[in-house]
């Protein structure tokens, strides 16, 4: 009988190892996702519906700015019997026993990667530590240069079908943060992919309606007022309460729709 042997080929022809080095302040350079690119199941997330949410305004850039964006190891998962309305509180709450990392930085790039098409890549590069109750996951992921650590983008999005080519659009309603996961939904998003690499040469899908939104935001009121901290999960609810809703001149999926991989 014969004995197969296998082994991870991505960096085979390339001068690079899987090690990307630490600061002195335990931040990791890596890439957290991208947008005007394909997911895993060939949807594309639009950088147009992106672009509001890193602007000076939007809830999830200020928590950015107050140092106060965590990431989760894994995206969360509904639990048997939990209502949509519950279940949308989950998606936009960061578990405390579940956190892996702190987000301290996020760049903007359209230059390093391409699209399928060829076309420019909105690459987001991003500044993590491992932190939490899965931080030791987390960073040890980080430095195993046989593993390579993915990152994927947590987000409610509003979905149609491009008439033409008959292929899922994905539009930003809501970018919650970005955790840690066993595989990306986009191909760049994980360790081996990121620029700095160290060279061997040099060392089931929910949908959300508006009811569903404005149940969940007075249930996250109920809890604000009864002393729970749910300032940042009723800020994200109103968020999805006043964009207006978009008229799209093909089918529609849905309205605010959560994938079952929660992003990519």
């Amino acid at each position: 009988m014969s004995i197969l042997t296998y082994q991870p080929t991505i960096l085979q022809g390339t001068t690079k190892v899987g090690k990307i080095k630490c600061a002195p302040d335990g931040y990791y350079d890596v890439i957290l996702g991208g947008f005007d690119t394909y997911n895993s199941a060939n949807a594309f997330y639009t950088w147009s519906s992106a672009k509001a949410h890193f602007d000076q305004s939007s809830h999830f850039l200020r928590r950015i700015q107050s140092g106060a964006l965590y990431g989760e190891y894994g995206h969360p998962i509904p639990v048997p019997g939990m209502d949509k309305q519950a279940w949308l509180m989950r998606v936009l709450t960061i578990e405390p026993d579940r956190k892996s990392h702190h987000i301290r930085d996020l760049t903007i790039d359209d230059q390093t990667f391409k699209n399928k098409d060829g076309k420019p890549m909105i690459t987001i590069f991003g500044r993590v530590k491992p932190a939490g109750p899965r931080a030791q996951a987390l960073g040890d992921s980080l430095d195993n240069e046989h593993e390579n650590t993915a990152f994927s983008i947590r987000s409610i999005t509003d979905d149609f079908i491009d008439p033409r080519t008959g292929m899922v659009i994905k539009n930003m309603r809501q970018i919650v943060t970005y955790d840690y996961v066993d595989e990306p939904g986009i191909k760049e998003a994980t360790k081996y992919n990121h620029p700095a690499l160290e060279n061997r040469t040099l060392g089931e899908e929910s949908i959300f309606n508006r009811a569903e939104i404005l149940s969940a935001w007075r249930m996250a009121k109920e809890y604000e007022a009864s002393g729970f901290e749910s300032t940042g999960i009723v800020a994200s609810l109103e968020s999805l309460l006043e964009l207006p809703s978009k008229e799209l001149k093909s089918q529609i999926l849905g309205k605010a729709k959560l994938p079952k991989s929660a992003g990519w």
